[in-house]
């Protein structure tokens, strides 16, 4: 099994290996509070990193109902 291209990308793996120890959240203000705490990033920043990688086959996240979750591994999403 190879490694996803982001996971060699060290400003994206910096903001989203801290996020899989969550495994969800929601635009709600505790949550990204949380998030904020965790990755020493805005909100708006992780944000923006997660909904760049939303395309690639290899997506670590998917949004589903206003809810950010980690994808299946190994597993294509539609998003």
């Amino acid at each position: 099994m190879r490694s996803p291209k982001w996971a060699t990308e060290p400003e994206i793996l910096g903001t989203i290996a801290p996020l899989i120890s969550i495994s969800s959240w929601t635009s709600a203000s505790g949550d990204l509070s949380v998030i904020q705490r965790i990755t020493g990033r805005s909100s708006d920043e992780v944000l923006r990193t997660v909904v760049s990688l939303l395309g690639r086959a290899d997506a670590p996240f998917v949004n589903s109902g206003g809810i950010w979750k980690i994808t299946s591994p190994g597993r294509p999403h539609i998003s």
